[in-house]
C-alpha cells in the first residue's frame, strides 16, 4: 500500500502553506520549537512536488505528519531544466527520505477540517 493524499487535501495543504508563509511579523523562538521536538518526523508522509519556477523545474519535498496534517515542512531539493528528469529525481528523493518505506501512512482530507468561510 502506498502513501496517498487526496488531490483536494494536497491542494488545500499547499494553499495553506503558501498563505501562511509571510505574515509580516518577526519570528520568535516559540515558532521554531517544533524543529527541536522532531520525534514527529518519524511518522511523516513524504510527497515530492515538482513545479516550474523561473524557467527551471524545482523539486520540493513536503513532509506531512500523518496524525496532524497541519504540521508540515516543505524543503527545496534541486532544480532541473528537464521536467522528466526533475520528476524522476523527485520520485527517488521521496523514496530515500521516507521513513515509512512500506507506504502504510496516509493523510486524509477529513483530518484537515477546513471551513471555506
Amino acid at each position: 500500500m502506498k502513501a496517498q493524499l487526496d488531490p483536494g487535501a494536497y491542494s488545500l495543504l499547499l494553499n495553506y502553506k503558501q498563505s501562511s508563509q509571510n505574515t509580516g511579523k518577526k519570528a520568535v523562538s516559540e515558532d521554531l520549537e517544533f524543529l527541536a521536538e522532531d520525534l514527529w518526523l518519524q511518522d511523516t508522509v513524504v510527497f515530492d512536488w515538482v513545479v516550474k519556477l523561473n524557467g527551471s523545474w524545482q523539486i520540493f519535498l513536503v513532509f506531512v505528519y500523518s496524525k496532524d496534517p497541519f504540521l508540515l515542512i516543505k524543503r527545496f531539493v534541486k532544480s532541473h531544466i528537464s521536467e522528466k528528469r526533475a520528476r524522476l529525481e523527485g520520485h527517488y528523493m521521496k523514496r530515500v527520505a521516507a521513513k515509512d518505506q512500506r507506504g502504510n501512512l496516509l493523510v486524509e482530507q477529513q483530518k484537515l477540517n477546513i471551513c471555506p468561510n
